[in-house]
């Protein structure tokens, strides 16, 4: 169920246009309140994504990115949506879908 409510609120995030997909557009755009990374994130990218997130206090969450946003291959998602990003966070202490 847990599961569900993730991939309705990245749903939302994308249909509303609260998202940022890729490491660059992360680290270069405005603000995200919460990023989901893919397992597979590569080292170089892995280290720029933990830099960024320790430098603004972002939260990140490893999980199966292209399993919630298949048709981008992208491996990493921010969401740009304080509201989203809080209840994304919520569903993530509450289960276990982090990897």
């Amino acid at each position: 169920m847990k599961k569900n409510a993730l991939n309705s609120y990245i749903g939302f995030a994308i249909k509303s246009r609260h998202i940022l997909i890729g490491l660059e557009n992360i680290v270069s755009n405005k603000k995200s309140f919460v990023i989901l990374f893919d397992k597979s994130l590569g080292k170089n990218s892995m280290e720029k994504l933990n830099t960024y997130m320790s430098r603004t206090s972002v939260k990140g969450y490893c999980v199966n990115v292209e399993e919630y946003y298949p048709s981008r291959n992208c491996k990493v998602l921010g969401i740009t949506d304080r509201n989203l990003a809080s209840a994304i966070i919520n569903v993530m202490k509450e289960s276990d879908i982090n990897e």
